[in-house]
Order: C-alpha cells, then structure tokens, then sequence
C-alpha cells in the first residue's frame, strides 16, 4: 500500500481535486436542493461532488502524478538517446560510403 501524506487544509484539497478534473482523473457534479422546513420557504442549497474516474483511479495504482512525471523524463531521455544513436549511425554509414567511394576511385587509377 502506498504512503498517503494528510492534506493539511481543505482549500489544498480542493485545488487537488481542480486539478484531477482538469487532467481529465476526475468528473464535477453539482447538486442544487431547496431545503423546505416545515412548510417555510426554504434555502437553495447546492452541493458540488467529485467523482474518480477509471483514468484517475489507474493514476492512483500506478504511483500518481510523480511516477507519471518520471516515467515521461526516462521516455524523453530514452528517446534523445535513440535519436543520437541513430544520428551517430547515419554519419557512420555516410563516412564508411564515402570511404568505399574513395577506394573504388583510386582503384580504377591505379
């Protein structure tokens, strides 16, 4: 089970859960009542809930947003890594053909 650090104020919490809906981890539903007591006119009240969903629950199972973070970083990486190797493998090959040029062309002379 992951260690789950306590969130200190209820304004942190809910800018978390601002977040979670704005990465697409969390769906918003409001609820407005009208509370009627004994016969009276009664308040409007309107309560707002947040809801999981699939994507936000496989976030929390895979190690949330700092898992995800470094799982771009070592993508990123891996992928400037691929792009020099494929770079370095080009010039290689683009020296060992004129290498062979240089070969052919002196052999005919010779």
């Amino acid at each position: 089970m992951q260690n789950i650090s306590f969130i200190t104020t209820i304004s942190e919490m809910f800018f978390i859960l601002i977040k979670l809906e704005k990465d697409g981890y969390a769906i918003s539903e409001e609820r407005t009542e009208i509370i009627d007591r004994a016969g009276n006119i009664g308040k409007t009240y309107t309560e707002k809930f947040y809801i999981i969903n699939f994507e936000g629950k496989y976030l929390n199972k895979t190690g949330g947003y700092k898992y995800k973070i470094k799982r771009q970083t070592t993508s990123t990486n891996l992928q400037s890594i691929q792009t020099w190797s494929i770079a370095v493998g080009t010039a290689l090959a683009g020296i060992y053909s004129l290498y062979e040029l240089w070969k052919h062309v002196f052999s005919i002379y010779k």
